[in-house]
């Protein structure tokens, strides 16, 4: 994740931290893709941003479902969908996510020539009714269950900075993921319906005790290491002062001592210094 975040412009890194904030709010599992896909949109260009959920079964007989939320609906949007599952066997970047490789930040122009893509009935039954040309996206979790982010754009290309904030988004949004569904009780997720969204089995979150005791491994305090817990989620110090119940002047004293023992000189470092910390494995 290092690498991501140093590729981005200061005021990009702005609006990601902003946005982290908005991926951890509260949201019941069903509004989840929703909810990534809206997220999304205020972050990356493009005409359509869309969050899908794959089930595939063990058994290898039965292919399975694609539950996909896309932002604006487009017209039609019901009869493209089932298109683009019966026609995923040409989408370009199937090979690269069914080898294991879900992480990586990819578009169908890193793979496959315009020439070539538009031979494909995919293409002339799904991307070109749709006016996209280009499709970046990311996954995380399982090949069985598995969420996959995408951004579709008009154009061919994407830059670095779209792929670097996409790359960190998926990481938040994975954990926004389990959250959402951990945090229900098993009665709760029923109701709702959660319970037919198993969190995948490869998520692993550390629990904010984990969180905690790695922030302290920066030499500051449990309660320092609280409040940078929360500016790294995006929250500002007043949502900050309301979450630990402390005075907004306690808040802003704590964040100066932060500051000083990590050797930063402002909100924007001493978050970015957290979040690598907080995914050493993403390195």
């Amino acid at each position: 994740m290092d690498t991501h975040l140093r590729l981005l412009t200061h005021t990009n890194l702005q609006r990601l931290l902003e946005a982290i904030g908005v991926v951890y709010q509260p949201v019941r599992p069903q509004q989840l893709p929703v909810h990534f896909a809206t997220v999304l949109g205020e972050l990356i260009p493009g005409e359509f941003h869309a969050a899908s959920i794959v089930f595939r079964p063990r058994n290898g007989f039965d292919p399975g479902r694609r539950d996909t939320t896309i932002c604006p609906i487009p017209e039609h949007w019901e009869s493209l969908a089932e298109v683009f599952a019966g026609q995923y066997g040409q989408f370009p970047l199937r090979p690269i996510r069914e080898s294991g490789n879900l992480h990586q930040a990819l578009a169908i122009s890193d793979v496959e020539s315009r020439q070539k893509l538009e031979q494909l009935d995919l293409y002339q039954d799904y991307y070109r009714v749709l006016g996209v040309e280009d499709d970046l996206s990311v996954n995380f979790g399982n090949p069985n269950h598995r969420v996959c982010l995408a951004v579709l754009r008009g154009r061919r290309g994407f830059s670095d900075q779209d792929r670097a904030m996409l790359s960190v988004l998926r990481i938040h949004m994975e954990r926004a993921y389990v959250y959402a569904g951990s945090l229900q009780s098993p009665q709760r997720a029923t109701e709702t319906g959660a319970a037919s969204q198993p969190v995948p089995a490869n998520c692993q979150v550390e629990d904010r005790g984990d969180s905690l005791r790695l922030l302290c491994s920066l030499g500051l305090s449990e309660r320092e290491a609280e409040v940078l817990y929360w500016v790294a989620a995006g929250k500002s110090s007043p949502v900050i002062s309301a979450i630990l119940g402390i005075r907004h002047d306690t808040v802003r004293a704590h964040l100066k001592r932060i500051y000083a023992k990590m050797g930063v000189e402002n909100r924007l470092s001493a978050a970015l210094r957290a979040l690598q910390v907080l995914q050493p494995e993403r390195l």
